[in-house]
């Protein structure tokens, strides 16, 4: 029986889907912020139908509002 060594966390959640950033040298800020709990039950119901984060999502749809 083969045993593998498990990845650290961060090379774990590094590895996740909506952990990429658009581009390799980008630099990134957190940030917190305050929203209405409707608002938030809406941002979770959108990013659960879409499968993705709710960071993912409010990432796309940041990036989404200052591109138009």
């Amino acid at each position: 029986m083969n045993v593998t060594a498990r990845p650290s966390a961060a090379a774990f959640i590094g590895g996740g889907p909506d952990s990429k950033h658009t581009e390799e040298s980008e630099e990134i800020k957190q940030i917190t912020l305050k929203l209405p709990v409707r608002l938030l039950e809406q941002i979770d119901t959108s990013a659960k139908s879409k499968n993705i984060s709710r960071a993912a999502y409010i990432k796309m749809v940041m990036s989404e509002a200052v591109q138009k």
